[in-house]
């Protein structure tokens, strides 16, 4: 379980500094939306020019993984040519906590125009919202 502030109910998870990771993030992340509804939490991310195939999602013990692969197409005739270049290729991946304890087994994705949308309902877990601990 993560301990996070109460007034986030997510977090990123990043392992550089926040100079640096701003720049990094520049450069080598694609953009994630979250929002929070009443019965789930929804994930937008934009990975334009991705294949569906090189997309992967992943939920484990809180943690919400995307990881997209963006492959360079190598043309021999006009290999190393360029006069100019900002478009990235390689393995890109976003990170994120979650407080909530979420349903698992319904958790959803879809990608679509270039968007991939994710789903993590949230469990109901009125009885360990309120729970009281014991003292020994």
């Amino acid at each position: 379980m993560h301990l996070v502030p109460r007034r986030r109910r997510f977090r990123t998870i990043d392992f550089f500094g926040a100079p640096l990771a701003a720049t990094f993030n520049a450069f080598n992340k694609f953009p994630v939306d979250i929002q929070e509804t009443d019965k789930a939490f929804v994930v937008e991310a934009e990975l334009p020019g991705y294949k569906k195939d090189n997309i992967t999602v992943k939920f484990t013990q809180g943690t919400l993984v995307i990881e997209a692969k963006h492959e360079q197409s190598i043309d021999k005739e006009h290999e190393n040519k360029y006069l100019y270049r900002e478009r990235s290729y390689g393995s890109f991946r976003r990170s994120f906590g979650f407080a909530e304890d979420i349903n698992e087994d319904a958790i959803e994705a879809n990608f679509q125009d270039g968007v991939l949308k994710i789903i993590l309902p949230k469990s109901n877990t009125e009885e360990k919202k309120h729970r009281n601990i014991p003292i020994n």
